[in-house]
């Protein structure tokens, strides 16, 4: 029985529409993409110092937010669009 609705429960997560997967891919990205802003900008613009460092660190943890919300949506939009194949 819980397995069951284990399986019901991933393959109502699965299917959800795609564009809100895509949604939260976009969310990633966008996370992704100012996280490299910052650090560009704090190593062109800024003096060498702890704020241009932790100004770095505070962009390279929105890479890595970014990195994994992206990955976490186009690995969900893979599987289904594996899951609408197979189900044909």
């Amino acid at each position: 029985m819980p397995w069951q609705r284990l399986k019901k429960a991933l393959h109502r997560h699965y299917l959800a529409p795609e564009h809100k997967v895509f949604k939260r891919w976009r969310d990633g990205f966008i996370y992704f993409c100012v996280g490299l802003a910052s650090i560009y900008m704090a190593n062109i613009y800024m003096q060498h110092s702890l704020e241009q460092e932790l100004i770095s660190l505070a962009g390279l943890l929105f890479v890595g937010l970014g990195f994994f919300i992206a990955m976490g949506a186009y690995i969900r939009l893979l599987i289904s669009r594996f899951l609408r194949f197979f189900k044909r």
